[in-house]
């Protein structure tokens, strides 16, 4: 399956990457859910650089331990809707994410 790189700053040229989840944490402090991401990304940011592997570290975001699941954009389950929003994920759906294969 195949996705579309969308960015809310600027229209990338056309870039298509599968749903691959193998998170890169990038210069911008954006976690990426693929390399294939950052490649697309960096058409528009070319001073973009994979910092780690992995999803980027919060930025001192505090949240309750209540647990009321909510699904990213990215795939991932998040605990509540603070937590999703301290990784900077857009929300894709209330409750556990679903994996269609």
């Amino acid at each position: 399956m195949l996705t579309a790189y969308a960015s809310s700053n600027k229209i990338p040229p056309p870039c298509l990457c599968t749903k691959e989840l193998n998170e890169m944490c990038g210069t911008d402090g954006h976690t990426y859910s693929n390399p294939c991401m950052v490649r697309c990304r960096q058409m528009v940011d070319p001073d973009l650089r994979i910092a780690y592997t992995g999803q980027c570290a919060a930025k001192s975001c505090t949240c309750t331990f209540e647990y009321n699941p909510v699904c990213g954009a990215n795939g991932v389950t998040y605990d509540n809707p603070c937590v999703l929003a301290c990784h900077e994920i857009r929300l894709a759906y209330p409750g556990y994410c679903v994996i269609v294969h």
